[in-house]
């Protein structure tokens, strides 16, 4: 069965095995789905470019979206310089769910990859030069699906934070500063 909903897709060569993953999940689940990532893997994309792709999809209306990086964080960044667009790189099941509730989030930013606390201790002090050569493990398709399906299917509360999500919204109008 189909569902209402379109989404608009995308990974950088961090996250692009968990995106084909999910793409396959979405599908098979009735979704309608755009994907804005390189037909293939390329260890050379960069999530700026795809990042910025999926956010004016979400811009435009619509639909929501759902960005894959290592992290998710750059993605998050990206995605917020468009307008009406709230993302979030966000790893835990109830700020999913708060952040659709409460922040009417529309563009979840997923990290592919999950770090040991303990090895990030010595990056604080420049022990490394990539991101790779931290301890990690790769974030498994099913997951990440509990994630995504909590961001689909929870709605916003309206209400008050609404009004919120509208303050927001006139900042951006403005450039920022608001008042």
């Amino acid at each position: 069965m189909e569902q209402d909903v379109w989404i608009a897709l995308g990974a950088d060569h961090g996250g692009w095995e968990l995106k084909e993953g999910l793409k396959a999940e979405l599908v098979r689940g009735g979704y309608r789905l755009e994907d804005f990532s390189h037909s293939e893997f390329d260890p050379g994309d960069d999530y700026p470019d795809i990042a910025a792709r999926v956010a004016q999809a979400v811009s435009s209306g619509g639909c929501l979206g759902v960005m894959i990086c290592s992290t998710g964080t750059g993605s998050a960044i990206v995605a917020n310089k468009f307008a009406g667009v709230r993302a979030a790189a966000l790893h835990r099941l109830s700020h999913v769910i708060l952040a659709r509730r409460h922040n009417h989030l529309n563009l979840l930013c997923l990290g592919a990859l999950e770090f040991e606390e303990g090895g990030l201790e010595e990056s604080l002090e420049g022990g490394y030069r990539n991101l790779l050569e931290l301890p990690h493990r790769p974030v498994e398709v099913k997951e990440a699906m509990v994630l995504v399906r909590a961001f689909l299917m929870t709605p916003c509360e309206g209400g008050r934070h609404l009004r919120r999500v509208e303050k927001i919204a006139q900042w951006e109008r403005v450039g920022g500063g608001g008042g």
